[in-house]
């Protein structure tokens, strides 16, 4: 009898033409979301006297990268010389993910990276046809969120000192 976690392990094929394709896992592990979001937001402190600031940088597109390149297990995409693109160091494998599977889908077309991240279960943008309605809906969220700047911008935050009683 298959264990537990045996049923988040569905790998998606995601087909491109009549000759490319991309396996792709469906159920991403909780440890490949959370470094996903260490990538997303990447906050500073800092004290001036009695102020405190937070600043926070957003890398959206380092977050779906993450995602992205934890999420292939496999692919026949080439080059323009039809060479093999890499995929370097699989997931379970000492240093995954690499630089060599990294670069390989950096150089992935905008459509097929977005094709390939809609496949991944729990991804936002995968829970409306085109996408665009549930990215607007986040970036009103974060907007909310991030009171004083727009998304992606600096964000401060300032500490009160209590009135003297």
């Amino acid at each position: 009898m298959p264990g537990f976690l045996s049923e988040y392990d569905e790998v998606t094929r995601v087909t491109f033409g009549d000759r490319w394709h991309v396996d792709v896992r469906r159920f991403l592990a909780r440890a490949d979301f959370k470094a996903a979001s260490a990538i997303l937001i990447s906050p500073t402190m800092s004290s001036d006297g009695d102020v405190a600031t937070t600043t926070g940088q957003m890398d959206s597109g380092g977050y779906q990268d993450e995602l992205v390149v934890r999420a292939i297990v496999g692919w026949n995409l080439t080059d323009r010389a039809d060479q093999p693109l890499p995929l370097g160091v699989g997931s379970g494998e000492a240093g995954f993910p690499d630089a060599t599977r990294r670069a390989s889908v950096a150089v992935l077309p905008q459509k097929v990276f977005d094709d390939i991240l809609l496949k991944i279960d729990g991804v936002s943008v995968a829970k409306t046809k085109d996408g665009k309605a549930a990215e607007e809906e986040a970036a009103k969220k974060k907007a909310d969120e991030f009171p004083g700047g727009v998304v992606g911008g600096p964000v401060r935050t300032e500490v009160q000192p209590e009135a003297a009683a």
